[in-house]
């Protein structure tokens, strides 16, 4: 999720979708923990989804997050993960400007020089 939050120049959060992960052996767990320690030290948080169906594979992903310093959390699915990293998005967006809310007003003028739509006093269209 971007973008990064203060002097963070990365992303926030991290999703790994273990969809089509039907297993993991030893050398997979160490790869995870060190993926784990590379995006605890950029200051990011790890969302790891679709991993509860598979025992060993959650064990797995369990065992690494304890060796690890990252902040882990799961998500039973994609859309579940993409939801919470939307929200904490919007709550560091909302936080950096000094709000309580992550309610952002709209502009008053349209970005990127759009037009502002027609009022309701333009003329109608000719009818067909």
């Amino acid at each position: 999720v971007w973008p990064p939050r203060g002097g963070q120049t990365g992303p926030q959060t991290i999703i790994l979708d273990f969809s089509l992960v039907y297993g993991v052996d030893g050398s997979a767990t160490d790869t995870l923990f060190q993926a784990m320690d590379l995006i605890a030290s950029q200051g990011a948080h790890l969302t790891v989804c679709t991993v509860s169906r598979l025992p060993d594979v959650l064990a797995a992903v369990k065992a690494a997050a304890a060796r690890s310093t990252c902040q882990v959390t799961l998500a039973k699915d994609f859309d579940e993960a993409l939801e919470a990293a939307e929200d904490a998005l919007l709550r560091s967006l909302a936080t950096s400007r000094g709000r309580s809310s992550p309610a952002v007003s709209l502009p008053a003028t349209p970005p990127m020089g759009l037009p502002h739509l027609p009022s309701e006093r333009a003329a109608s269209p000719p009818p067909l």
